[in-house]
């Protein structure tokens, strides 16, 4: 039983900053138009959840 609770928080947990990289990522197109900016943010987008699920 407690165990999922574990796994829904962690779960609502990278929804919110999939959420939160999603905004970073629409500001940084919408002021900079710099395709190094947007191709960074890509990365940073897909690893940063992924290096948060190998450290938990």
């Amino acid at each position: 039983m407690g165990k999922n609770i574990i796994e829904k928080e962690k779960f609502l947990g990278f929804y919110y900053i999939g959420y939160f990289v999603f905004i970073i990522l629409i500001v940084l197109i919408t002021f900079f138009e710099n395709p190094y900016i947007i191709s960074f943010a890509l990365i940073a987008f897909f690893f940063i959840p992924g290096s948060l699920l190998i450290a938990s």
